[in-house]
């Protein structure tokens, strides 16, 4: 089962059982938790972000 945090609510969230506009606007989430990693500098946890991108966008 996978699963991402969302930064925000800091809850674990099931993205196999999130339809297709609530992945859409967790993708627009960690696209902006990714930018705010980056301007801190915080390269790793960016890239970490962008690996859960990925993961929720291959699930279409």
């Amino acid at each position: 089962m996978t699963k991402a945090v969302a930064k925000e609510e800091d809850k674990e969230v099931d993205i196999n059982s999130l339809n297709k506009q609530e992945r859409k606007e967790l993708v627009k989430k960690l696209e902006k938790q990714m930018q705010e990693a980056v301007e801190v500098l915080d390269f790793e946890l960016a890239a970490q972000i962008r690996d859960m991108m990925l993961e929720v966008k291959a699930l279409g």
